[in-house]
């Protein structure tokens, strides 16, 4: 299977050639998490959706909003289950880092300031940075892969039947290639052309 991820990524790269994320443009986007798991005696499925908006202010450098919304579950007592609607707003800033000069193939790093809140009353804020793979197979389009990455988060949720610990300052870094994020950009050009 390793070799085909590889044979996978060398194509990927061989067949890439010059794209186009440029000053000016804007980045419009997001992405789409689902991934399921076991809590319990159940098989729970975890979603997010997260729409984003950003606007390139220099070559291979972009800033934006994102707002989304993801579900999870959030385990209160080892027989009890609260389902968790989660909305998040994030400002970010994207730094593009090319694989070679003439290549549609990009590493990335994503910068973000998160709040999110869940059920109305739980919050969190967190300061995190991701890293990412952005192919794109057109100038004007983007698919991007990432992982968590590493994240700072406070959670200012009062979890009176929780364990001592799980709420508060946390410092997390979350490699796992189960838990990857996929995402769709469209480059829009504002630039007139002379």
């Amino acid at each position: 299977m390793r070799k085909l991820h590889v044979v996978f990524l060398l194509c990927l790269v061989s067949a890439c050639v010059v794209a186009q994320p440029e000053v000016g443009k804007l980045l419009l986007g997001g992405n789409f998490q689902f991934f399921t798991g076991f809590k319990g005696a159940k098989d729970l499925p975890t979603f997010s959706i997260n729409p984003q908006f950003g606007y390139f202010t220099g070559s291979k450098n972009a800033v934006g909003l994102s707002a989304g919304f993801s579900r999870s579950y959030l385990q209160v007592t080892p027989a009890t289950l609260e389902r968790m609607n989660i909305w998040q707003f994030e400002i970010f800033d994207r730094k593009y880092f090319s694989i070679s000069d003439d290549s549609k193939l990009y590493f990335f790093l994503h910068n973000h300031v998160n709040y999110e809140f869940a059920n109305g009353d739980r919050g969190k804020l967190s300061l995190g940075i991701k890293p990412g793979l952005a192919y794109f197979p057109r100038p004007n389009i983007g698919i991007d892969l990432s992982i968590p990455g590493l994240t700072y988060s406070n959670d200012d949720t009062d979890y009176t039947t929780l364990t001592e610990g799980s709420v508060g300052p946390n410092l997390s870094f979350n490699a796992n290639l189960s838990n990857v994020s996929l995402g769709v950009s469209i480059l829009i050009n504002r630039k007139k052309k002379d």
